[in-house]
């Protein structure tokens, strides 16, 4: 009678592990088993950190920029200069670009601003002021909070995951050094019996 091939699966697994009675399975074997249970588990730890810490920072992001927004307006400046390509525009932190704009208390002002679209020089765009009437540079979007979110996350789970890779093999090695002087202690008492030294 033949039998079941996912029987025969199932042995060889568990005596994989350890998980045997066999008197020839050792501590160290045992030992091993139990790492190798352990090793699903703490790849799945590695990530549920990652993608913990890659939210946690998407959240900080977002309430970090939902308070900068708050002490900020939009006011009408007049540009002196031609502003970047549209795509230049979006670059953070750029050049900005040379206008003038009236204080609520009548002042003039001029300096460096952050437009949001691509405009000509004498043309009136609205820019992100400060409480005290002095330009923002641009704020991150929400794209540029998940872009960062998802990195954070996967160097957090890649860094987890290579510190708990590096402890299993060492561990694993230890084992294995441990397996062969145990076997190099037996094999010194029973090969002399073999080979008629004494």
């Amino acid at each position: 009678m033949r039998r079941r091939p996912t029987t025969s699966r199932c042995r060889r697994l568990a005596r994989r592990l350890g998980l045997t009675r066999n008197p020839l399975c050792r501590r160290a074997d045992r030992l091993e088993g139990a790492l190798l249970l352990a090793t699903p588990v703490v790849v799945l730890l590695a990530l549920g950190s990652g993608v913990l810490f890659g939210v946690g920072g998407y959240q900080d992001d977002v309430a970090w920029a939902e308070e900068a927004r708050r002490g900020r307006t939009l006011v009408p400046v007049v540009l002196q200069a031609d502003t970047p390509t549209a795509t230049d525009a979006r670059t953070p932190l750029g050049p900005g670009v040379r206008a003038m704009w009236t204080l609520p208390d009548g002042r003039h002002r001029t300096g460096r601003v952050y437009p949001l679209t691509a405009a000509k020089a004498g043309q009136t765009v609205e820019v992100w002021m400060d409480s005290s009437g002095w330009p923002l540079a641009p704020q991150h979007s929400r794209t540029d909070f998940v872009v960062g979110g998802v990195v954070d996350g996967a160097v957090a789970a890649l860094v987890l995951g290579s510190v708990a890779g590096a402890v299993l093999l060492s561990i694993r090695e230890h084992l294995d050094r441990v397996r062969i002087d145990s076997w190099n202690a037996e094999w010194s008492v029973v090969e002399p019996q073999w080979s008629n030294r004494r």
